[in-house]
């Protein structure tokens, strides 16, 4: 690996989302716009590339103000790294950006670059369900519940966490669709998850099948939650204000009672909430 400086054209430059935050921050644009100063722009950090191309690793927002301001030809100083995997590139722009964090979005990508295991097992399960990560429509920002759904998963059986992030979001998916945010809020996914996990403890410790039918409770979530998934949890932290209960434990209560609702199926037993994981 090398290193050196070189003032390269901001035309020149580019985005690799792999290794970049997945969104820019309005706050921070106007901030640079509104205190432009090519003196006061700092040194940009790049990789070049083997087909010579630059990708930036620390410098996005002052990349785009410059382009707007000053236009594609306008040159910006910059500290060149030349030798770098891919892996190398996304460890580096973590490195770079600690003054300010990238957020968990971001974080989450740039593992997926890296092949962590867990961040790869969450995108798959994620896509499979016809879901992106990220923070819009159609999109699930919670990345860190679905991160600790896969390892606590896979702590009690190797492969089981990906069962486990499959069959949450599959439930999710059929019962509402993939367009609604409010569905994959965290405290859903994880209510989900720890109600599952129940189940499973229940099942092991009596050596019972419970036979949980995934579609049932996806169809019973769409007819008997009144309000979306939104009105659902707005319900729910209702119920859990003033109590010691949370949330999350209003929601496992509900998942419970909404599943038993209705003919056909066999019912889940009275006791299996108080099954400790």
């Amino acid at each position: 690996m090398a290193v050196r400086r070189k003032r390269i054209p901001a035309g020149q430059l580019s985005i690799d989302r792999r290794v970049q935050r997945h969104g820019l921050n309005e706050t921070v644009l106007n901030d640079i716009r509104e205190h432009f100063s090519p003196d006061a722009l700092s040194t940009l950090e790049v990789s070049e590339r083997p087909d010579k191309t630059y990708v930036i690793l620390d410098g996005q927002h002052r990349w785009e103000v410059a382009k707007e301001l000053k236009g594609d030809e306008y040159n910006l100083d910059c500290v060149v790294h030349t030798g770098l995997s891919l892996g190398e590139e996304a460890a580096l722009f973590l490195r770079l950006n600690k003054q300010v964090p990238p957020n968990a979005v971001d974080k989450f990508y740039v593992s997926v670059t890296q092949e962590d295991p867990a961040a790869l097992a969450v995108k798959e399960a994620v896509e499979a369900q016809g879901w992106t990560v990220g923070r819009g429509r159609g999109e699930i920002s919670a990345v860190g519940t679905l991160l600790t759904t896969f390892k606590t998963g896979e702590k009690i059986e190797e492969g089981f966490g990906k069962t486990l992030l499959h069959n949450t979001l599959f439930v999710i998916a059929a019962a509402w669709g993939t367009e609604d945010t409010k569905a994959v809020d965290k405290n859903i996914i994880g209510a989900l998850v720890q109600f599952f996990l129940r189940i499973d403890k229940y099942e092991d410790n009596r050596d019972v099948d419970l036979a949980l039918d995934h579609d049932k409770l996806a169809t019973n979530l769409n007819t008997y939650v009144k309000n979306g998934p939104g009105g659902w949890l707005s319900s729910c932290r209702g119920m859990a204000a003033g109590t010691s209960k949370t949330v999350r434990k209003v929601l496992i209560q509900e998942l419970m009672d909404i599943y038993n609702k209705g003919k056909g199926g066999r019912k889940l037993p009275n006791d299996l909430l108080i099954a400790k994981l």
